[in-house]
């Protein structure tokens, strides 16, 4: 699901992309994950994604870059 510059994120939107750097820098599936505790988590359907939760998410992506890079 693309999101264009200026539209909204939907919950599903953001809790695939939370799923995902969830399975590289939590508990992953099998041997995949780096074992961290997360700043992000996954919201409810229907719920606003407010700054605080996409920082945290961010944050996580970062996290990840740079244990990668």
């Amino acid at each position: 699901m693309a999101v264009t510059d200026g539209d909204s994120i939907t919950a599903a939107q953001y809790n695939g992309l939370q799923s995902r750097i969830n399975t590289i820098m939590g508990t992953g599936s099998g041997t995949n994950g780096y074992g961290q505790t997360l700043a992000s988590s996954q919201v409810s359907a229907g719920d606003v994604i407010t700054a605080a939760q996409f920082d945290n998410l961010r944050t996580d992506i970062n996290k990840a870059n740079n244990h990668q890079s």
